[in-house]
């Protein structure tokens, strides 16, 4: 086997190994979602996990999605190669920090996060000065076949979404609230991710009015 061969054969089991993790995580997080039941937010209990859907709103400054240019919370990228039918070659997802509001209270909300999406086929052709940020990310943008081109989609976050957020709850003191005396600080409910298990946040429909 020549050189050129066994780096495809490797390219294409690397491929494989992406696409089965990429396949399987996006599985395990829908069925963790589909398991939990919503609870209002006033319902969610320290140190227990729960799902809460509310209306997204930002705490601090707003961010940019990389590639569309989009003024967002948080955003959910994904680059292909162009024309190909497959896995993404490069996902990438970040958010501030925000809450969720529904009509019992608000929980603050903090990453890291995934977002759990249904999957859509508006794929946009990448510009060329965006191929940079594959670049950095050690994603190969020249091949032994020639200068591929790419195509990504994107996901954001927005002021006013509705999004259920699933997570583990801690009631921690309002660092805003003024002090009051001797008496015990009031309570914020919030949902804090780690790397092992990141938060999901969803997209949700807001029911219809009847």
């Amino acid at each position: 086997m020549d050189d050129k061969s066994g780096w495809l054969v490797l390219a294409a089991f690397i491929a494989v190994g992406i696409l089965l993790d990429w396949t399987n995580r996006r599985s395990r997080d829908r069925r963790t979602l589909a398991r939990a039941r919503t609870a209002p937010i006033a319902a969610a209990k320290d140190g227990a996990w729960a799902l809460v859907t509310g209306t997204l709103e930002a705490v601090g400054p707003a961010m940019t999605s990389p590639v569309g240019g989009e003024t967002c919370i948080g955003f959910r990228l994904e680059v292909r190669p162009a024309g190909e039918d497959e896995s993404p070659v490069w996902t990438k997802e970040d958010a501030g920090a925000f809450s969720v509001a529904d009509r019992t209270g608000t929980m603050h909300v903090e990453g890291p996060l995934r977002i759990v999406v249904e999957q859509k086929d508006d794929w946009a052709r990448m510009a060329r000065e965006d191929l940079d940020l594959l670049e950095e990310a050690d994603v190969r943008t020249t091949g032994l076949l020639g200068d591929p081109t790419f195509e990504y989609r994107e996901w954001l976050l927005q002021p006013g979404d509705l999004v259920s957020v699933f997570g583990l709850v801690f009631l921690e003191p309002d660092p805003a609230a003024p002090a009051a005396g001797l008496r015990a600080a009031p309570l914020i409910r919030r949902m804090r991710g780690s790397a092992e298990r990141p938060l999901l946040v969803q997209p949700a429909e807001r029911p219809a009015r009847g």
